[in-house]
């Protein structure tokens, strides 16, 4: 009895800490109001289902693509990565937690 009980806090706390993860990286990030998929901000299984899921081999190329048609020059590929699109390229750029400063 002691170990379920031990196990529910952890899975408890465990849970708390993903849900705050999330409510954090959208509404209260620093670059939280860059346009984007909110499901792509959030987690990196938008990313995960594109390259392994829908179509193995990693489609998530494309989708970065229609994601820049969709919502603009900028746009969330996933928690830590935002891409930029100009006329010609995307570049995507690693933020780390000095950039948002």
């Amino acid at each position: 009895m002691q170990f379920l009980s031990l196990f529910l806090i952890i899975l408890g706390t465990w849970i708390l800490h993903a849900l705050w993860t999330v409510i954090y990286r959208l509404f209260f990030h620093p670059l939280s109001r860059f346009p984007g998929s909110k499901f792509a901000a959030a987690t990196k299984w938008y990313e995960f289902y594109y390259d392994l899921i829908k179509r193995p081999g990693g489609t998530f190329i494309f989708e970065i693509e229609r994601m820049h048609d969709v919502y603009g020059m900028y746009s969330w590929n996933n928690p830590k990565i935002k891409s930029s699109q100009t006329t010609h390229t995307v570049a995507t750029t690693r933020l780390t937690l000095s950039d948002a400063s």
